[in-house]
């Protein structure tokens, strides 16, 4: 999981045609996202090809259980994290995922 993510970091590093990666982080519909339910964590996000951007200059992906790939290409940071979170989705879970993966991008 994590050398996927290295790989969008890169921006394909030559494996991946860099066209595809721009368009992932170029979004979906704003307005699609707006009537989603992830507003209230990422108001700014989009989602496109299966990979969220957070409108904040970071992207993941997101598995049910709490697989998360977490990419901050600005700090030159991949994390992936693998679990097996009892709920398949938690809104609460997201949010502290969310926290931690940025404190760890950010040096605490």
């Amino acid at each position: 999981m994590a050398r996927v993510g290295e790989l969008v970091r890169m921006n394909g590093a030559g494996v991946i045609d860099e066209s595809w990666i721009a368009d992932m982080w170029s979004g979906g519909s704003h307005d699609v996202w707006q009537r989603g339910g992830q507003t209230a964590l990422f108001p700014k996000g989009a989602y496109r090809s299966f990979w969220y951007t957070t409108g904040e200059g970071e992207m993941f992906a997101l598995g049910i259980h709490g697989q998360w790939i977490w990419i901050d290409p600005a700090r030159k940071v991949v994390i992936a994290k693998q679990s097996s979170q009892s709920q398949p989705v938690s809104d609460p879970m997201k949010a502290a995922n969310v926290a931690s993966f940025r404190q760890i991008a950010h040096g605490f």
